[in-house]
């Protein structure tokens, strides 16, 4: 099947844009919704939190914790509680991503508090008061809240976890009988949750298996202490991991329960099952039952996902201001033609991941029954693309991006931990392709709206090809055609390339569909002209899957190539007001200020150790 090319006259943006033309007003709806005020409201209250990625000199690991626990408990009690910020998906989404710009010491603790914990047992509470104490504790971030999910033997495939919670019925308790929480083998021990710091109460959502009357009856989520500041509860053992290099800053061990005894009422189930005499009831079968358990993930893979291409947007914006000011010779870093097509690509993608995150966002606001596999498809798409942006910032701010108090290390350090959080992506990636492929519905269920193929002239060649491939990609799996295009060397890795088919073909139709909604033409246009690029990008990495498919014939490549030259040649320009639209604020990074080289020597000769005569081997 060959690929007809219109002429570029047809594409939506055909000409320069100017730079006075250009609405920031119109760039925030892209950016940040429907709401823009309130995530810029939600900006100045994280600033004001005061973190910063490179507290000092003095200042140990556990200093830095004890630093992302207090702006936690800050946080959620200026913003009304715990509770009301886990209910608020988008206040929650606009925290997570001012704070993975602004807080990096405090991001990691948001998604696992308010999500996993806090919003596990709000949703599945029968108002016990044991529960509600709890509920009470982590409100106000008098405890912490985690979830202790991942075994050490099994990672995050929770249907093999081994902890076991076994139904111990006493006629004369007043409940009718406890639970004993226990570690059978080292293999089934929890790694890592947060939970090593000393002086901090945790409270975790143990994902343990259910044993009642004989019976296996799956696993499910149960509310343990596992805490106080005066150290592990008696029956929880906790060791405390070696700091992790290549992540963000958290307490992560490793815990095993010895016949913790637990009362009735920490078995989280709701409305979903009970305990009645000698039996237990429960109309779920083993899957339904742990997807109710962990259904809080959704929510958070999609906070992550958008944390991590908020951090993208920070990298961008400190890179892009720091270019023109970056002198070579007789030119600017910012003069490069390299440079302009690798900031220019990856503030295209800023801009379609954000559309992306928002389309995800309103899915799970409106509770529609396709944001689960949304969030799937999402994440890992999000995630990574961020995390090939911040590289590319690194690498073009050379040294400079090693430094920690230029941000960049600890944004990378979070976007790694957010690979693996609530999900590791090739696994989320793997089985929303399976789905996909099982259930075809799923794919039109996720659509935008803006694609109509009755009328396939009135979209761009380029995001028609993007709808062809992810076309293609579902009927062969359907009908479980051999693989071709891509090196798959089984069903995970076919899975895998559908998925991701799928969800860039997602990210572009966003941006598309966001743009459409600009009054103005010259913003419009100029967002027309970052959603060519972010399609033409994708088609160019994927050529040698449409190559495969008759779909990618040299004059293909000649103007998917010339169109990328066009488009970049446009955006360029407009690199400092698209990533003005991000509302960063001036970041305490020496990169940041405007004279940046005196501001690095103001800051570096400030540090212990340094001055006259002295050397460091």
């Amino acid at each position: 099947m060959s690929t007809a090319i219109p002429a570029r006259s047809s594409s939506p943006a055909t000409d320069p844009v100017p730079q006075d033309a250009i609405s920031i007003p119109a760039l925030h709806s892209v950016i940040f919704g429907e709401d823009p005020v309130a995530s810029l409201r939600m900006r100045d209250r994280v600033a004001a939190l005061g973190d910063r990625p490179d507290p000092g000199p003095g200042h140990t690991i556990d200093d830095r914790l004890r630093t992302g626990y207090g702006c936690l408990q800050r946080i959620s009690r200026e913003l009304g509680g715990s509770r009301a910020l886990a209910a608020d998906v988008a206040a929650g989404v606009d925290l997570c991503e001012w704070a993975a710009q602004l807080a990096p010491h405090l991001m990691p603790f948001l998604t696992g508090h308010l999500d996993l914990a806090v919003g596990t047992i709000a949703r599945l509470t029968n108002g016990a008061p044991y529960q509600l104490e709890a509920l009470t504790d982590l409100d106000g971030v008098d405890a912490v809240g985690v979830m202790a999910l991942t075994e050490i033997g099994h990672g995050t495939h929770a249907v093999d976890l081994e902890t076991r919670a076994e139904w111990r019925p006493d006629p004369v308790h007043p409940d009718g009988g406890w639970f004993d929480l226990h570690t059978p083998r080292p293999e089934a021990a929890k790694q890592p949750p947060n939970v090593g710091l000393d002086g901090i109460a945790k409270i975790g959502i143990v994902l343990a298996r259910m044993i009642a009357f004989g019976r296996d009856e799956g696993v499910w989520p149960f509310l343990v202490r596992l805490r106080t500041p005066a150290g592990p509860v008696d029956g929880v053992t906790i060791h405390a991991m070696t700091d992790n290099r290549h992540g963000p800053v958290m307490d992560h061990a490793t815990v095993t329960f010895d016949h913790l005894r637990i009362p009735a009422d920490a078995w989280l189930r709701g409305d979903l099952a009970r305990l009645d005499g000698d039996r237990f009831e429960c109309a779920l079968d083993h899957r339904q039952r742990l997807g109710e358990a962990i259904s809080e993930l959704v929510t958070g893979r999609v906070k992550l996902g958008r944390a991590a291409t908020a951090s993208s947007r920070a990298a961008l914006a400190l890179t892009v201001g720091y270019a023109p000011r970056r002198r070579l010779g007789d030119q600017t870093l910012a003069d490069l033609d390299t440079v302009q097509r690798d900031l220019v690509t990856a503030t295209a993608a800023a801009y379609a991941m954000s559309a992306l995150g928002h389309h995800l966002t309103g899915a799970l606001i409106a509770d529609d029954p396709v944001a689960p596999l949304l969030a799937m498809l999402g994440k890992p798409l999000l995630v990574t693309t961020a995390r090939a942006t911040l590289d590319t910032c690194r690498l073009r701010l050379g040294a400079q991006g090693t430094s920690a108090a230029n941000y960049l290390p600890a944004w990378i350090a979070n976007a790694n931990g957010m690979t693996t959080a609530e999900g590791d992506d090739k696994a989320l990636l793997a089985a929303a392709g399976h789905r996909l492929a099982a259930t075809p519905a799923f794919a039109a269920a996720a659509d935008t709206g803006l694609w109509r193929p009755e009328n396939p002239d009135e979209v761009p060649w380029w995001q028609q090809m993007l709808h062809n491939r992810q076309r293609t990609m579902l009927a062969a799996a359907r009908r479980d055609d051999p693989p071709r295009g891509i090196v798959a060397v089984g069903a995970v890795c076919e899975a895998t390339a559908l998925a991701l088919a799928v969800a860039q073909r997602l990210a572009v139709d966003s941006l598309a569909a966001a743009a459409a909604r600009i009054p103005d033409p010259p913003t419009r246009a100029l967002v027309n002209a970052l959603t060519a690029i972010q399609a033409l990008t994708t088609i160019h990495d994927h050529a040698h899957w449409y190559a495969a498919h008759d779909q990618y014939q040299p004059e293909v490549a000649d103007t998917v190539d010339s169109d990328l030259v066009y488009y970049i040649s446009i955006v360029a320009d407009q690199l400092p007001v698209l990533t003005q639209a991000f509302g960063l604020p001036l970041l305490t990074a020496p990169l940041a200020h405007p004279d940046y080289a005196a501001k690095s020597a103001a800051h570096y000769s400030a540090q212990p150790g340094s001055g006259p005569g002295v050397q460091r081997s």
